[in-house]
């Protein structure tokens, strides 16, 4: 009996689901997730303004703050993915660029972004 091949998704696959599509693309795969409860929603809903106000009653400009363990952590992940590539280290820093899934990826994401505010506008 023949096998099936299952199909290679990339990530411009990934980019062009719907928005309200909740998927992650997994070794070249989607994987489908159920919508998040409505508890998930209230709880992510509140730490999302508790979190929020801690910044602005700690912040002169609300700016947020990113310490090393979190930016070494994506930098790391993105590496990994073959985001970004490391260029050179200079005394105790790396220095990285953009690779072309990087650049691939970086303006799907930002043609996601407009949709949103489009749809955010629409909205109103």
């Amino acid at each position: 009996m023949p096998s099936l091949q299952e199909k290679y998704y990339t990530i411009e696959d990934f980019y062009n689901l719907p928005d309200d599509i909740h998927a992650e693309l997994i070794n070249g795969q989607i994987v489908y997730m159920a919508a998040p409860s409505s508890i998930h929603q209230i709880i992510s809903s509140e730490l999302h303004f508790a979190i929020n106000n801690y910044i602005k009653s700690k912040s002169i400009c609300a700016e947020i703050k990113i310490s090393p363990g979190t930016l070494y952590g994506s930098l790391s992940k993105m590496e990994k993915d073959g985001l970004i590539q490391l260029m050179r280290e200079e005394e105790n820093r790396k220095i990285y660029c953009i690779t072309a899934l990087g650049t691939q990826v970086l303006d799907l994401e930002m043609k996601r972004i407009e949709r949103l505010y489009q749809s955010m506008m629409e909205a109103k």
